[in-house]
């Protein structure tokens, strides 16, 4: 009986283990068959789900979330990416203005006109100042915008030093988008400021910036304050410390400004026809605000897939997804939370899924392949900045990024926008991979939202490296249903609210599908002979990127 029963256990533990080997078999198929729907979803409902509260920068839900995507990282047995551990603890500063301490003083032939807080101007708080007082000359610097390239200097001719700069939101209408995109960024025009010896800037908005972002939201927003990456060196990096104050005004306080509505509008119009000239206002001005500050680290998550091919295996393309979103705000409808299912529990998914099927799969790519979830997007792209400036190997030894943010699943993928793609060769694999699973590429229907800097791909690109992100097009394979008055309305009653949860439509096969098309295009930037490059003379090219590509090696 003793020897019936081992030997019964010994064919128990044969058939366990066959059975075992079967399924591993089988789960390895179905990872190189395509990524499952469900699998997504499964992943999404953990993220949104309301225990996370949000997953706000450097809150206990995004500590929880970052601790699941590691535990999945891990689980997949993928290498840890930062010196044997899966984390890259981001030190950050929180600068919240104090309520009521904000100030903006015009005065003109001796009078002094107080402006009204969040009416007419908001000033930002300063992560560098707990009290900032700034005061003197106001100078218009039209758009504040040097373009070497394009021989236009918002400057030229203009005493700016020690003073404060006027200059319009945004950047000329006759730059093509994604350079508008560029000189509109606040950081890029701070940067000119200080380097022609400012000390405080003045924002103006216009009507284009208000259909883009409205005075009500822009209050908003700066009333929860601001996040930067603190350096080596414990100071905000990214900042420009020359430019001690930042204010903007509205409409009605830039009026003001311009001694009434018809000097702004004659200014807006001269923007608009290429005749702006940059003056002097024959204004000062007086800025004040006090600020609080709070130090905290909040984390990046990350592994690696070894390259199999002993060349390129020193090389890199990159997979990154923002982990955060907004946590809790004051409600609406009675709902506090900001689940983010969309935004961007669903890229932190497909970056999860996409590492399952390259860890499952029978072949591995050439190059390595880094996955990585970062903090603080929803804070101004801070974790990726981070990661980027702080790279767990060579920054030159990266080649690509394929970076996943908010993708919507409302109905069956036909088309996609490939945000990127006219920058690099990463267009033409994305073409040759989209049209390998029958997706067209459609351009970029709203240029106007530059939404080519406004995620963390845009890191990646700022070191020189090649970036795509993709985004689901319009058609819906349906004439009755029209794509882009879905994504307008969800735009409008959903992007950035708690109604951004679980329980909005869901077409799940669709992301799978934008999940498959993703592999595929990092997948083909791992596995070619030569690595992704810059399209030839592209802005972005000479801006960032041959000097980074030279020193990596145009093959490699």
């Amino acid at each position: 009986m003793k020897n019936l029963t081992a030997a019964l256990l010994t064919l128990l533990a044969f058939l366990t283990l066959a059975a075992c080997s079967a399924e591993t078999e089988k789960g390895t198929a179905d990872q190189e068959a395509g990524i499952s729907p469900r699998a997504l979803e499964a992943h999404m409902r953990f993220l949104a789900d309301d225990l996370l509260e949000g997953r706000g920068t450097g809150s206990r839900g995004y500590d929880i979330a970052a601790r699941y995507v590691e535990s999945r990282l891990r689980g997949l047995g993928l290498a840890p990416l930062f010196a044997g551990s899966y984390r890259q603890p981001v030190p950050m500063r929180e600068s919240v203005a104090v309520e009521g301490s904000g100030a903006l003083t015009l005065t003109r032939d001796g009078t002094a006109t107080p402006l009204r807080a969040d009416e007419d101007f908001l000033v930002f708080a300063s992560s560098r100042e707990t009290t900032t007082r700034v005061g003197g000359d106001v100078v218009f610097a039209g758009f504040g915008v040097v373009a070497e390239g394009r021989a236009y200097d918002d400057y030229a001719g203009l005493d700016t030093k020690g003073r404060i700069v006027a200059i319009l939101d945004g950047a000329p209408a006759q730059f093509p988008s994604d350079e508008r995109a560029y000189y509109s960024s606040g950081a890029t025009k701070a940067a000119e400021a200080a380097r022609h010896g400012a000390i405080g800037m003045i924002i103006i908005m216009t009507p284009d910036s208000e259909k883009r972002y409205p005075w009500a939201a822009r209050v908003a927003s700066a009333r929860s304050g601001g996040v930067r990456w603190l350096d080596k060196d414990g100071q905000p990096a990214g900042s420009a410390p020359a430019i001690r104050a930042t204010a903007m005004l509205s409409p009605g306080g830039a009026a003001r400004l311009f001694g009434g509505t018809d000097g702004l509008a004659a200014a807006i119009e001269a923007a608009a026809d290429g005749s702006l000239k940059a003056r002097d206002l024959g204004v000062s001005a007086a800025i004040a605000v006090d600020s609080t500050r709070r130090d905290f680290t909040s984390l990046n998550v990350g592994a690696m897939l070894k390259g199999a091919d002993p060349a390129l295996a020193d090389r890199y393309v990159v997979y990154s997804a923002h982990l955060d979103h907004l946590g809790i705000r004051p409600p609406i409808n009675g709902d506090s939370i900001n689940n983010g299912a969309y935004d961007n529990a669903s890229g932190t998914a497909m970056l999860l899924e996409i590492a399952a099927r390259f860890a499952h799969s029978a072949k591995r790519p050439r190059r390595s392949i880094i996955f990585v979830s970062v903090t603080g997007e929803e804070k101004g792209l801070r974790g990726s900045d981070y990661f980027a400036s702080n790279p767990p190997v060579a920054i030159d030894k990266i080649v690509a990024d394929v970076n996943m943010d908010m993708l919507l699943m409302q109905h069956p993928v036909k088309d996609i926008v490939a945000f990127g793609a006219t920058h690099s060769s990463l267009g033409a694999i994305t073409e040759k991979a989209a049209a390998a699973m029958g997706i067209t590429v459609s351009p970029d229907p709203f240029p106007e939202l530059v939404v080519f800097i406004r995620s963390d791909h845009y890191s990646f690109v700022r070191k020189g490296i090649p970036a795509i992100s993709l985004f689901p097009g319009f058609n819906t394979g349906d004439p009755s249903e029209d794509g882009k008055e879905m994504f307008e309305h969800w735009m409008a009653t959903t992007y950035h609210k708690p109604g951004d949860d679980m329980n909005q439509k869901f077409d799940f096969d669709a992301g799978a599908t934008i999940a498959n098309l993703n592999y595929r295009i990092g997948r083909a930037a791992a596995d070619g002979d030569a690595a992704p490059n810059w399209v030839a003379g592209d802005f972005f090219g000479r801006l960032f990127g041959p000097g980074r590509m030279a020193a990596a090696g145009a093959n490699h």
